[in-house]
Protein backbone atom coordinates (compact mmCIF):
# COMPACT_ATOMS: atom_id res chain seq x y z
CA UNK A 1 0.00 0.00 0.00
CA UNK A 2 2.78 2.44 0.87
CA UNK A 3 4.48 1.61 -2.43
CA UNK A 4 1.38 2.75 -4.34
CA UNK A 5 1.26 6.01 -2.38
CA UNK A 6 4.90 6.64 -3.26
CA UNK A 7 4.25 5.97 -6.97
CA UNK A 8 1.45 8.57 -7.25
CA UNK A 9 2.41 11.61 -9.31
CA UNK A 10 2.00 14.20 -6.55
CA UNK A 11 2.90 17.09 -8.83
CA UNK A 12 -0.10 16.19 -11.00
CA UNK A 13 -2.37 16.01 -7.92
CA UNK A 14 -1.04 19.35 -6.63
CA UNK A 15 -1.53 21.11 -9.98
CA UNK A 16 -5.03 19.64 -10.32
CA UNK A 17 -5.95 20.96 -6.87
CA UNK A 18 -4.50 24.41 -7.65
CA UNK A 19 -6.41 24.64 -10.94
CA UNK A 20 -9.60 23.49 -9.24
CA UNK A 21 -9.19 26.12 -6.53
CA UNK A 22 -8.87 28.78 -9.23
CA UNK A 23 -12.13 27.44 -10.68
CA UNK A 24 -13.79 27.53 -7.25
CA UNK A 25 -12.72 31.15 -6.81
CA UNK A 26 -14.08 32.05 -10.25
CA UNK A 27 -17.43 30.42 -9.44
CA UNK A 28 -17.48 32.12 -6.04
CA UNK A 29 -16.86 35.47 -7.70
CA UNK A 30 -19.45 34.87 -10.43
CA UNK A 31 -22.08 34.23 -7.74
CA UNK A 32 -21.44 37.60 -6.10
CA UNK A 33 -19.05 36.39 -3.37
CA UNK A 34 -21.28 33.46 -2.46
CA UNK A 35 -20.64 29.72 -2.41
CA UNK A 36 -24.19 29.15 -3.58
CA UNK A 37 -25.26 28.07 -6.16
CA UNK A 38 -22.16 26.97 -8.12
CA UNK A 39 -18.97 26.93 -6.07
CA UNK A 40 -20.16 24.64 -3.29
CA UNK A 41 -21.51 22.07 -5.75
CA UNK A 42 -18.22 22.13 -7.66
CA UNK A 43 -16.26 21.67 -4.44
CA UNK A 44 -18.38 18.63 -3.56
CA UNK A 45 -17.94 17.15 -7.04
CA UNK A 46 -14.21 17.75 -7.01
CA UNK A 47 -13.79 16.19 -3.55
CA UNK A 48 -15.78 13.12 -4.60
CA UNK A 49 -13.81 12.81 -7.83
CA UNK A 50 -10.49 13.12 -6.00
CA UNK A 51 -11.59 10.32 -3.66
CA UNK A 52 -12.52 8.17 -6.69
CA UNK A 53 -9.15 8.95 -8.30
CA UNK A 54 -7.27 7.63 -5.26
CA UNK A 55 -9.60 4.65 -4.93
CA UNK A 56 -9.00 3.63 -8.54
CA UNK A 57 -5.25 4.26 -8.25
CA UNK A 58 -4.97 1.72 -5.43
CA UNK A 59 -6.69 -1.07 -7.36
CA UNK A 60 -4.22 -3.56 -8.82
CA UNK A 61 -3.69 -3.03 -12.54
CA UNK A 62 -4.21 -6.75 -13.15
CA UNK A 63 -7.82 -6.31 -12.05
CA UNK A 64 -8.38 -3.73 -14.81
CA UNK A 65 -6.55 -5.94 -17.32
CA UNK A 66 -8.57 -9.03 -16.41
CA UNK A 67 -11.99 -7.34 -16.49
CA UNK A 68 -11.62 -4.67 -19.21
CA UNK A 69 -13.74 -6.54 -21.77
CA UNK A 70 -16.47 -7.02 -19.16
CA UNK A 71 -16.41 -3.31 -18.35
CA UNK A 72 -16.60 -2.50 -22.07
CA UNK A 73 -19.68 -4.71 -22.52
CA UNK A 74 -21.32 -3.20 -19.42
CA UNK A 75 -20.68 0.32 -20.67
CA UNK A 76 -22.25 -0.59 -24.03
CA UNK A 77 -25.28 -1.97 -22.17
CA UNK A 78 -25.53 1.31 -20.24
CA UNK A 79 -25.29 3.18 -23.53
CA UNK A 80 -28.21 1.15 -24.86
CA UNK A 81 -30.06 1.78 -21.59
CA UNK A 82 -29.97 5.51 -22.29
CA UNK A 83 -32.30 4.91 -25.24
CA UNK A 84 -34.86 3.36 -22.88
CA UNK A 85 -34.31 5.05 -19.51
CA UNK A 86 -32.37 8.16 -20.49
CA UNK A 87 -33.25 11.71 -19.60
CA UNK A 88 -31.93 15.18 -20.23
CA UNK A 89 -32.87 18.56 -21.56
CA UNK A 90 -33.68 18.24 -25.24
CA UNK A 91 -31.77 15.02 -25.73
CA UNK A 92 -31.38 11.84 -23.74
CA UNK A 93 -27.75 11.51 -22.64
CA UNK A 94 -27.95 10.68 -18.96
CA UNK A 95 -29.17 7.67 -17.03
CA UNK A 96 -29.98 7.59 -13.32
CA UNK A 97 -28.42 4.68 -11.41
CA UNK A 98 -28.52 4.42 -7.61
CA UNK A 99 -29.32 8.12 -7.31
CA UNK A 100 -26.42 9.21 -9.53
CA UNK A 101 -26.77 10.66 -13.00
CA UNK A 102 -24.28 8.92 -15.30
CA UNK A 103 -23.40 9.76 -18.87
CA UNK A 104 -22.55 6.34 -20.37
CA UNK A 105 -20.84 7.85 -23.41
CA UNK A 106 -18.04 9.02 -21.11
CA UNK A 107 -17.67 5.54 -19.60
CA UNK A 108 -17.52 4.01 -23.07
CA UNK A 109 -14.56 6.23 -23.95
CA UNK A 110 -12.54 4.90 -21.03
CA UNK A 111 -13.57 1.26 -21.41
CA UNK A 112 -12.91 1.35 -25.16
CA UNK A 113 -9.35 2.50 -24.48
CA UNK A 114 -8.90 -0.29 -21.92
CA UNK A 115 -10.30 -2.94 -24.29
CA UNK A 116 -8.09 -1.79 -27.18
CA UNK A 117 -5.06 -1.66 -24.90
CA UNK A 118 -5.64 -5.25 -23.81
CA UNK A 119 -6.21 -6.40 -27.39
CA UNK A 120 -2.96 -4.86 -28.61
CA UNK A 121 -1.07 -6.02 -25.53
CA UNK A 122 -1.98 -9.63 -26.27
CA UNK A 123 -1.21 -9.31 -30.00
CA UNK A 124 2.29 -10.27 -31.08
CA UNK A 125 4.32 -7.32 -32.32
CA UNK A 126 4.84 -8.82 -35.78
CA UNK A 127 1.08 -9.16 -36.32
CA UNK A 128 0.02 -5.65 -35.30
CA UNK A 129 0.20 -4.17 -38.82
CA UNK A 130 -1.75 -6.94 -40.55
CA UNK A 131 -5.12 -5.83 -41.91
CA UNK A 132 -7.00 -8.80 -40.45
CA UNK A 133 -5.82 -7.81 -36.96
CA UNK A 134 -7.48 -4.41 -37.38
CA UNK A 135 -10.95 -5.91 -37.81
CA UNK A 136 -11.71 -6.55 -34.12
CA UNK A 137 -10.52 -3.07 -33.00
CA UNK A 138 -12.63 -1.57 -35.77
CA UNK A 139 -15.66 -3.46 -34.44
CA UNK A 140 -14.85 -2.23 -30.91
CA UNK A 141 -14.79 1.34 -32.19
CA UNK A 142 -17.90 1.09 -34.38
CA UNK A 143 -20.16 -0.52 -31.74
CA UNK A 144 -20.59 2.63 -29.63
Amino acid sequence: MLYKIYKINWLFIFLTIILSCIGFIALYSAAGASLEPWAIKQIYRFSFSLFILFFIAFIDIQFWYKHCYTFFVLSIILLLGVEIFGHGLGSKRWIRIFGLNIQPSELVKVTLILALARYYHELKFERIGQIRNLLLPLIFILIP
